[in-house]
């Protein structure tokens, strides 16, 4: 039993800290989930963005063909209701991490600290659903994984522990606190029958400076607490906490057409398994760097890097008992393409393989994409790929100009008539005729002085 638990424990921590194995959108592939650009995934970390991009979203995995996955996006008046089904487990802040720990890699795969001879590897199965709700200010989101089961093999000979029916529920609340600046709480619970219970506890926000300046500001991070309590008691319980925070900017190159994004962060990990000393690394500098490029009207590339150096403090010795301090370094590139006909949009991500190999008639891998995504958008937001027009995704709501355009039009016609119409149409009835004769009268009063003074020059010469 204590071994059950003791494989089982590393295994859910692990996974529950390393990145996830499979990519959950084309796009954000490409972009190595780079948070400083907007795409339909970021409802999974923030539900109240659901409004945003209503639509239909699936996607094939071209390493697993039968685990398509996707879902739908329906706007119900100025809020979204959302289903996804059998999307894989894991978020933005999980991808593409650097583990520095020593029960950690960074394909997120088991490996076992205190027995370097074991390979504990999950298998997963079992159907998931997403049932999410979400106004432009707050939202939630409802995670049921209905059944799945884990099993761990020790080679090479060794016989398999036996498999555990699990369920694990998740709720995340997302609030929008002002433009460009969303939080996230979220909790999850997994009970592994007879053996043990996870409890995941992530808090998490992100910054975009809102606004089409060329340089805009991108800061984002979140705290993670895991818990895993045996259901013996006398095994001792096993804790995790990590702390990933990114910052830097998103640069406008060419409005409408190129647009790159920078981001250095750092990445906390603390592991504490059972009765082990407790593990301490720390990821730093990380760097990242995506870039997408609208070539054609209908072809946008994309492109992204990241380069991670960490190093595991505390937690391992040597032979002789003395700590050890194992380095650890990452580095990832990925890149993709997007085809926008209309409303609908293609999204691939191309196999980094095809880049070191080459293609397969000339002795590289077979097949050219990694993942593809089928995307239709409706509704005011923008899509969840590349098939928004102008800068992508900074303005969801699309242009406010329409509604500036007409408001100064209708004043200058009200001010400019009314005023030099109405009044000399008042003053031209109130000179009647009879005050023609009145400067009659005046004249020869003018006349009367005029002949005091001269009165014979003046009348001779006008006669």
């Amino acid at each position: 039993m204590k071994r059950i638990v003791s494989a089982v424990a590393v295994v859910m921590l692990v996974v529950a800290f390393a990145p996830a194995a499979s990519a959950t959108d084309s796009r954000s592939q490409s972009l190595l989930y780079n948070l400083a650009f907007e795409d339909q995934t970021d409802v999974f970390l923030f539900p109240q963005l659901l409004p945003v991009y209503e639509g239909a979203y699936f996607h094939l995995p071209s390493n697993n063909p039968g685990g398509v996955f996707g879902g739908m996006i329906l706007g119900l008046g100025d809020a979204a209701f959302g289903v996804f089904i059998r999307r894989p487990l894991g978020s933005a802040f999980d991808q593409f991490r650097l583990p520095v720990t020593d029960v950690g890699s960074p394909a997120g795969m088991g490996v076992i600290g205190g027995d370097p001879g074991a390979a504990v590897e999950p298998h997963v199965s079992g159907q998931i659903f997403d049932l999410m709700y979400g106004t432009r200010s707050w939202g939630v989101n409802l995670r049921l994984f209905l059944f799945s089961d884990i099993s761990v093999q020790f080679p090479p000979l060794a016989d398999p522990l036996p498999a555990t029916a699990a369920f694990i529920t998740e709720l995340n609340a997302g609030l929008n606190v002002s433009p460009g600046f969303d939080m996230r709480v979220g909790a999850s619970i997994r009970h592994d029958e007879d053996v043990s219970d996870l409890i995941l506890i992530r808090a998490g926000m992100r910054y975009l400076e809102p606004g089409e300046k060329k340089m805009r500001l991108v800061i984002a991070g979140e705290l993670q607490a895991g818990f895993l309590l045996p259901s013996d008691d006398s095994i001792d319980s096993s804790f995790g906490f990590t702390i990933p925070l990114k910052g830097g900017v998103r640069f406008t190159a060419i409005p409408g057409k190129l647009y790159f994004a920078l981001l250095g962060g750092l990445d906390l990990q603390i592991l504490k398994i059972q009765d082990a000393d407790m593990r301490f690394g720390l990821s730093f500098p990380s760097v990242e760097l995506a870039g997408e490029w609208y070539a054609l009207d209908w072809l946008r590339v994309r492109s992204a890097i990241k380069g991670a150096w960490g190093i595991q403090l505390a937690g391992l010795k040597d032979a002789d008992d003395d700590p050890i301090h194992p380095k650890y370094e990452q580095m990832v590139f990925s890149s993709g393409v997007g085809i926008p006909l209309g409303p609908f949009c293609l999204d691939a991500v191309i196999q980094y393989a095809l880049w070191n190999n080459g293609p397969y008639f000339i002795g590289g891998v077979p097949g050219l994409f990694a993942g593809v995504s089928l995307s239709f958008q409706w509704g005011s937001g923008i899509a969840g790929s590349a098939a928004s027009g102008d800068d992508g995704w900074s303005t969801p709501q699309g242009s406010p100009k329409p509604v500036i355009k007409p408001k100064p039009a209708p004043p200058p016609p009200e001010t400019k008539p009314a005023p030099v119409e109405e009044k000399p149409a008042e003053e031209k009835p109130a000179e009647e005729k009879p005050t023609e004769e009145k400067p009659a009268e005046e004249k020869s009063s003018k006349e009367k002085p005029a002949k005091d003074k001269k009165e014979g020059s003046f009348e001779g010469w006008e006669e």
